[in-house]
């Protein structure tokens, strides 16, 4: 019959039952764990101890995190491409220099390290470097020479901080937060071959540099800035890196201490709220020239978070101190 107001009717009972199941299972594809993304972060308290102030303005954070997290449960399972790929691009930028980082603490610094004690015998030796990780044991290292060159076996053995704090540990809203350790390497013990040795196995001469572990550490610190995304590099040279944030503090490499054992030495890492003071220890002897080295995946660790730890919350702070501030977005 065509009758208009009989389908308006029909239509509108059928819309007041269908749309809410829609919605329902709508929330089902992802929507409803973003809304509780939403009620997660508006019940963040504004501080969290042991953290830094964020870049932005509260709201701005807040809209941010809510954005990001929704837009990653919407398409987690929609399969938008270009989504993922812009995700995995971010994510590979963070993560490909730490998986660099902690390849160079299983040796390949050390095995790196080898060719700046040789200086000019580098293209004659071939270097590799063998971890320790057996406490007590730390192998001398070795070289022998081979065809036209010197095949290099260094020893290396990492230091780490004493404690490390679980997430399981923090506990629940609202409660103290206490300082993270680092699970990087806070001392590399590099044992390699003097330069005078190698140079013998060439059947040459060669006299050792002091000063060589400086020198590696200072090239660790030019392959962390190289080796991090540009907006983490933008941020430590910015005056105002953060809310009410110092500026990221600078790396001093003091001169190399001598030492005439290397075993049992740690290298010197001092972090102030002026500067991180780096100082070397190194062993050289006719038969070896060894140090103790910065680790490169502990300079990201400082270019991310600990060349701003003058600015972390402290326990205990509270919001009404920082009202004032203004957000700086980098």
């Amino acid at each position: 019959s065509g009758d208009q107001q009989f389908w308006a009717q029909t239509f509108q009972l059928t819309e007041s039952l269908m749309k809410p199941i829609a919605e329902g299972f709508a929330y089902e594809q992802g929507e409803w764990c973003a809304e509780a993304v939403t009620t997660v972060v508006e019940e963040l308290a504004p501080e969290v101890p042991g953290d830094l102030p964020s870049a932005a303005k509260p709201e701005v954070a807040q809209s941010a995190i809510v954005t990001a997290a929704a837009a990653f449960m919407r398409n987690s399972t929609s399969g938008d491409q270009q989504f993922w790929a812009q995700t995995f691009q971010l994510t590979e930028s963070l993560m490909k220099p730490i998986a660099e980082g902690f390849a160079y603490e299983q040796g390949e610094w050390c095995a790196e390290a080898v060719t700046t004690v040789v200086e000019e015998l580098a293209p004659k030796v071939h270097a590799t470097a063998k971890l320790s990780s057996t406490p007590f044991i730390f192998p001398s290292p070795t070289a022998e020479a081979g065809g036209p060159g010197v095949n290099v076996v260094a020893t290396t053995k990492n230091s780490y901080d004493s404690s490390l704090t679980a997430a399981s540990d923090v506990g629940g809203a609202g409660a103290p937060v206490p300082p993270v350790g680092r699970k990087t390497a806070k001392s590399i013990a590099c044992r390699m071959p003097s330069k005078a040795a190698v140079a013998k196995l060439l059947q040459g001469q060669g006299a050792d540099t002091a000063g060589v572990c400086e020198k590696v550490n200072q090239a660790a610190w030019a392959w962390a800035q190289q080796a991090v995304p540009q907006r983490t590099l933008t941020r430590y040279h910015s005056s105002t890196p953060c809310n009410g944030c110092s500026k990221g503090v600078p790396v001093v490499f003091a001169e190399d201490a001598s030492t005439s054992k290397i075993t049992g030495a740690t290298l010197g890492y001092n972090l102030t709220a002026s500067a991180l003071t780096v100082t070397s220890q190194e062993q050289v002897d006719n038969d070896e020239h060894s140090c103790t080295l910065l680790s490169p995946a502990r300079l990201l660790d400082f270019l991310f978070y600990d060349a701003f730890e003058a600015s972390i919350y402290p326990t205990g702070a509270s919001g009404a101190e920082h009202e004032a501030w203004e957000g700086v977005l980098i």
